[in-house]
């Protein structure tokens, strides 16, 4: 697995939510398995295999081009510690 940080500069869901920082985690096959985006209001989302779609939005379907996402690489630990955090779809 890979896990990547993204800050991503255009609204992504609602203006009012702000702009996002994606947090990815990718498998052997560049597909994303988990995913949490957090908004600069605070919003958190969050999306994996078994909860891939809502009216918030959807696990990417396409395998990623990780060096195309312009994101820093971060490990596990770091990546898990966001995704235990209460979301608003998911918890």
């Amino acid at each position: 697995m890979k896990y990547l940080k993204i800050h991503w500069n255009e609204f992504t869901f609602d203006e009012d939510w702000g702009k996002s920082i994606w947090y990815l985690e990718i498998g052997e096959d560049n597909y994303v398995k988990r995913q949490v985006e957090v908004f600069e209001n605070s919003n958190r989302i969050k999306f994996d295999e078994s909860h891939w779609s809502d009216s918030y939005g959807s696990l990417g379907d396409q395998p990623v081009k990780i060096e195309e996402l312009n994101g820093v690489e971060m490990d596990a630990a770091d990546f898990e510690s966001e995704w235990v955090i209460k979301s608003l779809n998911m918890d």
